[in-house]
């Protein structure tokens, strides 16, 4: 595998496709930080990828790495690509050239994006917009691996492993899956689960209690009477359960009666 500098001195996929399909372009022609990347297609599969570049070497080798991904790849497969994977094509990726990763990136996504409008391939909504994945992959990968979490699904596939906002359309993906297979875990399976992150429960107090799950995601805890917790304690345990379980669960605090606590 070339190295980064290799690249950036001899990149091998340099200049113009006469026959593109898509070309994209970013930046003003004649500054440093133009760029054009093309793709020449065989119905849904990408056979050539060239790039152009105002004589940015960071730029240029990031590019010609993403086009030695992309040939051969299917669209639906392409349109996945991130900045990421033109970090890890290279062994020797310098940490302060990944604003050149993600120049490629961007182009790369300009091009999907023209494709989307009219190509069957890429008809799929995009779900997760971090990690380029899309609906139909998601589906796929639900219902093949039976993944039940987001945090699954994430370590399948990638999707929900940037900025989160997509979560919630994953769990409704997942909620269908089981709405049309398999029935959603039973009460006594999350009643297992809480039990087990009692330690965790006890953030808000030492002597947090936990009473029931209403609606499989509402976990009702009970904090001695008088006893007071912090608001910010408990968003913070949330945030850190949805982490570790794929499930959005909200903590209810009931306090117990004076007399409970004689």
């Amino acid at each position: 595998m070339p190295s980064f500098y290799d690249l950036a001195r001899a990149p091998r996929h340099q200049g113009t496709l006469e026959y593109a399909d898509v070309a994209s372009e970013f930046g003003t022609r004649g500054r440093s930080d133009w760029a054009v990347l093309s793709l020449c297609l065989d119905e849904d599969m990408i056979i050539a990828a060239g790039h152009q570049s105002g004589g940015n070497p960071a730029v240029c080798a990031c590019l010609d790495a993403l086009c030695s991904l992309l040939v051969g790849l299917e669209l639906r497969e392409a349109s996945k690509l991130t900045a990421v994977d033109v970090h890890d094509f290279f062994d020797d990726f310098p940490a302060k050239m990944l604003p050149a990763a993600l120049r490629a990136a961007s182009l790369l996504d300009l091009s999907m994006e023209k494709l989307r409008q009219d190509g069957p391939a890429l008809d799929s909504a995009l779900i997760c917009n971090c990690m380029r994945v899309d609906e139909q992959t998601i589906r796929e990968h639900i219902r093949r691996f039976k993944l039940r979490s987001v945090i699954e699904v994430r370590d399948s596939c990638r999707a929900g492993g940037g900025c989160q906002s997509c979560w919630p359309d994953i769990e409704r993906l997942i909620g269908e899956d089981l709405e049309q297979g398999e029935s959603a875990p039973g009460i006594a399976e999350e009643q297992a689960v809480v039990r087990h992150l009692l330690p965790e429960l006890r953030r808000l107090h030492p002597e947090a209690r936990f009473v029931k799950i209403e609606s499989g995601l509402n976990l009702v805890v009970e904090l001695p009477a008088g006893a007071r917790h912090e608001p910010h304690v408990r968003a913070a345990l949330e945030r850190d359960l949805q982490l570790r379980h794929g499930r959005k669960y909200a903590i209810e605090i009931q306090q117990a009666s004076a007399e409970s606590t004689k």
